[in-house]
């Protein structure tokens, strides 16, 4: 009997339970830092300061008991992943059953470089709109960005689209953006993504899957960006700039960066919706005309109270940088 139909519940039960996780993570983020909303607002937040000691209590427990299932799972994880064959099976059943292709022994799964024929499409159509599985796309969901949905989608879906070969990072931290740029990296088959952090604290089991696209610099931004430049072969033509979200940083790591761009390049913002972000990125483009502002690539935000204040962050926002030489008109 075939294990195939068991393994792809297995994989498709391992996706839902970690972005259950993750949701549960950021209903719990969102409960802590706005734990009052709705009518009565005011009545329930008396309330709440009175009983806040026996809510901290619950909250602990709360996070306790996801911090214990989260564990849980990532042992059964490890335990399942030493059977080669569940492995095997695991794999097999990410590449969906109509893009498989059968011979005369058995129906193999395709490489990902392999052009396929679905959606009703001939094979030479399949080929010119060049359909193929994305493997890297299950980084969208095991990565541990601090991101919400919206934006790890967008931002496999701007390294996948735009394909830049030479890309940069600035703020890596655990190395969760690093994850999704790396893993639409390995679905169009190419690309290095330069990082860097102060103090970067990337676990050895993901470092060892993204270090053959990746190499890290552990110093601040834009300081150490004179030195990042005499290890590259090429200018960076896409940069995720997610560090200090102060408006003088931001500020700094635009104009530090902006030297060792290619003569065409993008730059992502992370939290643009935070109030120094978005100033910082407004001023820098109202006063360089080599930068252009492309919107918000992902608009859903984050609102979190802060000493009782209401600040907005999340989203991403993306400028365009088009080099200007003296006497040419930029094209």
């Amino acid at each position: 009997m075939s294990t195939r139909p068991r393994a792809s519940v297995s994989v498709a039960a391992d996706l839902a339970i970690t972005g259950r996780i993750m949701q549960i993570r950021q209903m719990q983020a969102d409960l802590q830092s706005r734990p009052v909303t709705g009518s009565f607002r005011r009545l329930k937040r008396l309330v709440f300061n009175v009983v806040r000691s026996t809510f901290r209590q619950q909250f602990t427990l709360n996070s306790a008991t996801v911090d214990l299932i989260e564990a849980l799972h990532r042992e059964l994880d490890c335990r399942s992943a030493n059977s080669s064959t569940l492995v095997m099976n695991s794999i097999e059943t990410r590449v969906p059953a109509a893009l498989r292709f059968a011979d005369s022994e058995a129906s193999i799964p395709i490489s990902a470089g392999e052009v396929l024929a679905s959606c009703g499409q001939t094979q030479d159509q399949a080929k010119l709109n060049n359909i193929r599985p994305l493997l890297g796309f299950d980084t969208v969901y095991t990565s541990p960005a601090e991101m919400r949905m919206p934006e790890r989608v967008a931002l496999y879906s701007l390294i996948f689209g735009m394909q830049p070969r030479n890309c940069l990072e600035i703020g890596t931290f655990r190395g969760g953006s690093s994850a999704i740029i790396c893993g639409a990296m390995n679905d169009t088959g190419f690309g290095r993504l330069t990082c860097i952090d102060p103090m970067p604290k990337i676990d050895p089991e993901l470092w060892s899957r993204l270090s053959n696209r990746c190499r890290l610099f552990e110093g601040p931004s834009p300081d150490i960006l004179a030195e990042v430049a005499q290890h590259i072969d090429t200018p960076f033509d896409f940069v995720l700039i997610d560090a200090n979200h102060t408006y003088e940083a931001v500020r700094r790591d635009i104009s530090g960066v902006l030297p060792y761009l290619a003569d065409r390049a993008y730059v992502l913002f992370h939290d643009a919706n935070f109030p120094d972000v978005k100033q910082a990125i407004d001023e820098s483009v109202a006063t360089n005309l080599q930068l252009t502002d492309c919107g918000l690539m992902s608009v859903e935000p984050t609102v979190l109270y802060q000493n009782s204040q209401r600040v907005t962050w999340a989203g991403l926002r993306l400028i365009k940088f088009q080099r200007r030489v003296a006497g040419v008109k930029a094209a």
